[in-house]
């Protein structure tokens, strides 16, 4: 980030934990914040009703997410595939917000089909991916929400899914 962050995108991390304020991420990022780089860490728990407008006031989302699995019954192809990124970039679909997104199989099949944004596999590619979309915002925009629209907005789903519940 240090080397070829374009300070005209300002970025804004949310932690909804007061737990891990002394973290060595966190505290990084203080420090970036210290030498002006234009980062806002937001350390806010939100309720649902909260979130929607929170979000509402930026241009693009940024559902990161490092594959993780152990031997947990808890864990299984969702924390190794793309864990709590999902609910996040379905979130910023359903926005509007075109998404920059960390690689996996399920992101990178959506891609083929909607242009909601960009799969990066390197974390060096955020800044040129960052423009990419701004140049062509109101198209990635539009796609992010036809995507949510055609595959991702939970009510096609709902009478299925309690059809087969009650059956």
């Amino acid at each position: 980030m240090e080397k070829s962050w374009n300070p005209n995108f300002h970025l804004v991390i949310h932690n909804r934990s007061s737990e891990n304020l002394n973290s060595g991420d966190i505290l990084y990022i203080k420090e970036l914040i210290k030498r002006d780089y234009p980062i806002t860490l937001v350390n806010l728990s939100l309720q649902y009703e909260e979130y929607i407008p929170f979000l509402r006031q930026f241009d693009i989302g940024l559902a990161m997410y490092v594959p993780y699995t152990s031997d947990s019954h808890y864990d299984g192809k969702n924390f190794a595939e793309i864990g709590y990124s999902s609910g996040k970039f379905n979130t910023y679909l359903m926005l509007g917000l075109p998404a920059l997104v960390t690689e996996n199989r399920s992101f990178l099949e959506l891609a083929l089909e909607f242009d909601y944004g960009y799969v990066f596999g390197e974390f060096d590619e955020i800044p040129r991916l960052l423009e990419k979309i701004m140049n062509n915002y109101t198209h990635h925009a539009s796609e992010a929400l036809r995507l949510y629209t055609q595959k991702m907005n939970p009510d096609m789903f709902m009478g299925e899914y309690i059809k087969a519940l009650c059956s």
